[in-house]
């Protein structure tokens, strides 16, 4: 990329900010401004490693010192970035879910809706969550995660629900680009693949939720549904909330709106300028 083209896009960012400030529907600080520009200029990309082709179609990849089986038939190009958006620190990253109001190792259970290739799941538990329980929706990464976390699943620690979370349970169907698993989407009834449809206030029964717990959701734009079919959960166990609210421009109002109605004791913040379109919105949600 040239140092011409660079400078132009760095200062059409900063234009979106000023416009934010102005006439937008959220306002962003220069420390949001800040993080956006240093993801989309400086921070660092971890490589992926190959180890070994698996058997059933499964590769074993090596990233940050860290190992994850993945599906040979999908491609790997997008980990990279998925794992600086997850272990970058705090400090550099619009989008990481490391609060400093929330402490993982205290955390009794996280579900991780929208687990994809795990490394969520895998931060957790190396902070010492006790109890991580993985919602995916795209059946190729069920077989990946279920090795990737076999020792995790073997303590009572790691758990996978193999389907997407919704406003209500049932059936649904979803579409996969090969190139890009990350962001699969809902898809209408004569394309995809089928999948269970259930609901935060259903996976609490499931799987004997209490108090203690925490949600991280990076669902493609579902986050609404989502939220939408857990309000008993929220009211009565008030779980902390880290939630990925920039696929919509009008996401963070509206979760925001749903956590307010389902629970008004939560404290919600917005964090990160998602400045890749105009106008900019939050990257994150946090609630607790």
């Amino acid at each position: 990329m040239s140092v011409l083209r660079v400078l132009i896009q760095k200062s059409t960012n900063v234009l979106s900010y000023l416009y934010s400030r102005l006439r937008g529907d959220y306002r962003f600080s220069c420390s949001d401004l800040r993080l956006h520009l240093n993801e989309r200029y400086d921070m660092t990309r971890t490589p992926i490693q190959v180890k070994s082709r698996e058997e059933n179609g499964l590769a074993l990849l090596e990233i940050g010192e860290r190992t994850i089986f993945w599906p040979s038939e999908i491609s790997s190009a997008d980990l990279s970035w998925l794992f600086s958006e997850v272990f970058a620190p705090w400090a550099e990253n619009p989008s990481s879910y490391d609060h400093p109001a929330f402490n993982l190792r205290d955390t009794e259970w996280i579900i991780d809706a929208g687990a994809c290739e795990g490394f969520f799941s895998l931060f957790a538990l190396e902070r010492g969550a006790r109890r991580v329980i993985a919602v995916e929706p795209l059946k190729p990464l069920w077989p990946a995660l279920r090795k990737t976390f076999v020792g995790q699943a073997s303590m009572g620690c790691f758990e996978l629900f193999e389907g997407a979370l919704g406003r209500e349970t049932g059936m649904t169907t979803l579409s996969l680009d090969p190139l890009r698993a990350c962001e699969a989407v809902v898809a209408s009834s004569d394309k995809g693949y089928h999948v269970p449809l259930t609901t935060l206030d259903a996976l609490r029964g499931r799987y004997c939720l209490g108090t203690g717990g925490m949600i991280k959701m990076d669902i493609e734009g579902a986050e609404m549904d989502a939220l939408l079919g857990g309000t008993r959960l929220l009211r009565e166990l008030r779980p902390k909330l880290a939630i990925a609210v920039y696929h919509g421009y009008e996401n963070a109002r509206l979760c925001a709106q749903i956590i307010k109605k389902a629970n008004p004791s939560y404290k919600i913040e917005f964090r990160g300028m998602y400045g890749w379109f105009h106008p900019p919105r939050p990257y994150m949600l946090f609630a607790w």
